[in-house]
C-alpha cells in the first residue's frame, strides 16, 4: 500500500501510514502518552529499537490519526510468518496503541483498527496478537485464546540436571555467536518460532539485552543446542536443539541469575523435562484476533479436518477464536495451537 493518507474522518482528522519524517514527532507522541501513568516508562526506540529504525518500509508499520496538525492516536501492527507445530501462520503483532487523553472518546482507535486490518488482510496476514487486556481490546476483535504454559526454575529445581556439556554466554553485541548452523536448528526442532532471516533475528536482539547461551556436549566442538536469555527480565525466550541442552541452559542461567522463566506451547516435547525441574508452572492465555478465519483454517493443514465445516461463515467478536483456540470445549478434540516466543512480543 502506498504511504501517504488513507481516509479523512467525518470531523477533518485525517488517517495515514506513518512515514520516516514522522519518526520524531511519533515516538515523541508514545513516550508523553505512555509516560502519562508510568513516569518512569522508557521510550520506544530504547525498548523496541528495532521496529523504529530509520527505515519507510519499518515506519510504515505504524498507522496514525493527525488532527489539528499533530498525532493523536496510533496503531502499530508488525507482520511476520510464525511457524507453529509446523504450520507457517502469516500474522502480525500489535503494539504501541495509543491515543492522546484529550482526544479520547472521539472513536479515533475505532476507526485505526479498522483500517489496519484491512491493511493487513490485503497484506495476506491472518491473524493478530497483543499483549494487552481482554477487557480494554475486545471491543476491537482481540480475544483471549491460544494455550501456552509458563514456568519459574531457581537453582535448587535444576540440581537434578546432570552437567555435561560446556555452556557459553555470548554477550550482547556478539551476533556472530548465533551462526547459521545454530539459526538452522530453529526449522528443525522448535516447536514455535518466527520463520525470518537470521539478520532480522538479530536485530531483535537488542531488545532487553538479550544473550545468546550455547550447551556444546563433551569431545564435540559444536554446540548441539542454544537458547536466547535476558538477564535483566531473567527470561528464557526462545531455544533450539537438544531437550537436555536447553535444560543444561537453564540451569547455568539460574546459576548466575537465581531464578529463570521459561514459556513454551503446549505441544513442546521439553514441557514434560520442564515441570520436572520447576518452583511453578502456569497456563497463560495470548490475546489474538483471527482477521481472516478461512487463511488460519488453510495455514493450519495438519489440523483443518476438525474445522473445516467453518470455512465461509461468519462469526461474532471472539467466536472463531474461542472455537478454534480454545480454552473451553469446542466439541471437535483438538485445538489450533498457538503460542508467541517472548523476544516478538511488542
Amino acid at each position: 500500500m502506498e504511504i501517504g493518507m488513507i481516509k479523512k474522518l467525518d470531523d477533518g482528522a485525517e488517517i495515514s501510514l506513518a512515514t520516516t519524517s514522522d519518526r520524531e514527532e511519533l515516538l515523541d507522541f508514545l513516550f508523553r502518552v505512555f509516560g502519562r501513568n508510568a513516569p518512569n516508562h522508557k521510550r520506544f526506540e530504547v525498548l523496541y529499537p528495532d521496529l523504529f529504525i530509520t527505515s519507510d518500509d519499518r515506519i510504515s508499520d505504524h498507522l496514525l490519526v493527525r488532527k489539528d496538525g499533530k498525532i493523536v492516536a496510533c496503531v502499530g501492527a508488525y507482520p511476520m510468518t510464525v511457524r507453529i507445530a509446523g504450520c507457517d501462520i502469516h500474522g502480525a503483532g500489535v503494539g504501541q496503541v495509543a491515543t492522546d487523553y484529550d482526544y479520547t472518546g472521539r472513536g479515533y482507535m475505532t476507526a485505526l483498527f479498522k483500517e489496519q486490518n484491512a491493511i493487513l488482510k490485503e497484506k495476506g496476514v491472518a491473524m493478530s496478537w497483543l499483549g494487552g487486556r481482554r477487557d480494554r481490546y475486545s471491543r476491537f476483535g482481540f480475544e483471549f485464546a491460544g494455550w501456552s504454559f509458563r514456568y519459574s526454575h531457581d537453582v535448587k529445581t535444576m540440581r537434578g540436571i546432570e552437567r555435561s556439556r560446556k555452556i557459553a554466554r555470548h554477550p550482547f553485541g556478539e551476533f556472530d555467536a548465533l551462526t547459521s548452523e545454530l539459526y538452522d536448528m530453529l526449522f528443525t526442532s522448535s516447536p514455535s518460532f518466527v520463520a525470518e532471516s537470521r539478520e532480522r533475528l538479530l536485530e531483535r536482539f537488542s531488545r532487553n539485552s538479550y544473550e545468546v547461551w550455547t550447551a556444546t556436549p563433551a569431545g564435540s566442538t559444536k554446540p548441539d543446542s542454544w537458547a536466547l536469555i535476558s538477564g535483566p527480565s531473567n527470561t528464557m525466550a526462545l531455544c533450539a536443539g537438544s531437550d537436555d541442552g536447553v535444560l543444561e541452559i537453564i540451569a547455568a542461567g539460574c546459576d548466575e541469575f537465581g531464578e529463570i522463566y521459561t514459556a513454551m506451547p503446549h505441544n513442546a516435547s521439553i514441557n514434560d523435562l520442564l515441570r520436572q525441574h520447576c518452583i511453578f508452572m502456569g497456563t497463560s492465555l495470548n490475546t489474538i484476533h483471527v482477521i481472516d478465519p478461512d487463511a488460519v483454517i488453510d495455514a493450519y493443514a495438519p489440523y483443518t479436518h476438525a474445522f473445516d465445516d467453518l470455512k465461509g461463515k461468519s462469526f461474532k467478536p471472539g467466536e472463531f477464536e474461542r472455537i478454534a483456540f480454545g480454552p473451553e470445549p469446542n466439541g471437535r478434540n483438538v485445538f489450533l495451537p498457538f503460542y508467541m516466543p517472548g523476544i516478538y512480543f511488542v
